[in-house]
């Protein structure tokens, strides 16, 4: 019994709600109308502007985040050029190093050798 007389009285406020949404739908004068709707235009205009300086702004972050991005991949190939030189360098010193390696323990042998003969 207590169910029945809550959903009675949803019922009876929503059909009230909706009388009084009728009414204001279809008595409203042409002048408020009106009125309404240049505020809209203003409102819509603004909403327009904002969103065209909001994409410029993201469209400006996005060219920099790009210009960063191509600096960085130039920076990157410059190394890696860098790099690539510096092997090649070390790679042609390397013979030259492994041979000096050989001819100093070479002469640590002779030096070893001649202290003791000349002990």
């Amino acid at each position: 019994m207590n169910t029945t007389s809550t959903s009675d009285l949803r019922r009876r406020r929503r059909n009230q709600t909706d009388v009084g949404n009728r009414e204001t739908l279809f008595h409203t004068s042409s002048k408020k109308k009106l009125k309404k709707n240049k505020n809209k235009d203003k409102d819509d205009h603004e909403e327009t502007k904002a969103k065209t300086s909001s994409y410029m702004r993201t469209k400006e972050m996005m060219k920099n985040g790009l210009q960063r991005v191509s600096d960085v991949s130039s920076a990157l190939k410059d190394d890696e050029r860098k790099l690539k030189n510096t092997r090649a360098e070390h790679e042609r010193m390397g013979g030259g190093v492994k041979d000096a390696k050989y001819a100093l323990t070479w002469l640590k042998v002779k030096e070893k050798e001649d202290v003791i003969v000349f002990w």
